[in-house]
């Protein structure tokens, strides 16, 4: 079970990063094209190791479980504050 969990995640990892990087690319003018990618492989690749610091932290203190589950309310909770402060995301033409 925990094999094929894995794999599901890895794949649905891939597919977020490949969907974000896109609509950062098409979302972007030309002329700044280049200083957006550099900020967004900064922010997305940069702060990762600072994540895994904290959730291995927390971890620690709360366990496992309560740590996955709350980062994933986390994760939704950011989902629908995007979805709600930027509707254009929906609607991209």
């Amino acid at each position: 079970m925990s094999l094929l969990m894995l794999g599901a995640v890895g794949a649905t990892m891939i597919s977020v990063m490949n969907l974000c990087n896109s609509l950062v690319q098409a979302l972007t003018p030309d002329a700044v094209r280049g200083r957006v990618m550099g900020l967004y492989t900064w922010v997305f690749f940069g702060f990762m190791p600072l994540g895994a610091l904290l959730a291995g932290t927390a971890a620690e203190y709360l366990g496992e479980h309560l740590t996955v589950a709350l980062g994933a309310a986390a994760t939704l909770a950011c989902s629908a504050a995007i979805a709600l402060v930027v509707p254009r995301l929906r609607r991209l033409d």
